[in-house]
């Protein structure tokens, strides 16, 4: 029966208890980005009221999941980096520099 595809229910189980929980984990992750992509914008942009609603999602998300918290070094360095990719953009488009 493996050979034709088949598995054992309780490996299936497994199976989809595992993906269950990496999906959890991803929508997790790409709620703390959308939060950290969202305050860079309104940042960027000049948007004090934007900056404060954001960051009173960021606090509902820490209080939710405070092993994932957003905290100020964590904006600032998403800053800094954003600000280093935007200086190497040419024409609004990062090239790779090895590629030259």
């Amino acid at each position: 029966m493996q050979l034709a595809g088949f598995s054992p229910a309780s490996l299936n189980e497994r199976y989809e208890g595992i993906n269950a929980a990496k999906n959890y984990e991803k929508r997790l992750l790409d709620r703390r980005s959308s939060l950290l992509n969202a305050y860079a914008m309104a940042w960027r942009a000049g948007d004090a009221d934007t900056v404060t609603k954001v960051l009173g999602k960021i606090r509902s998300f820490n209080e939710a999941q405070p092993e994932l918290a957003i905290n100020t070094s964590t904006i600032r360095d998403s800053l800094q980096a954003r600000m280093r990719y935007s200086s190497r953009a040419e024409g609004g488009v990062v090239l790779n520099p090895k590629d030259r």
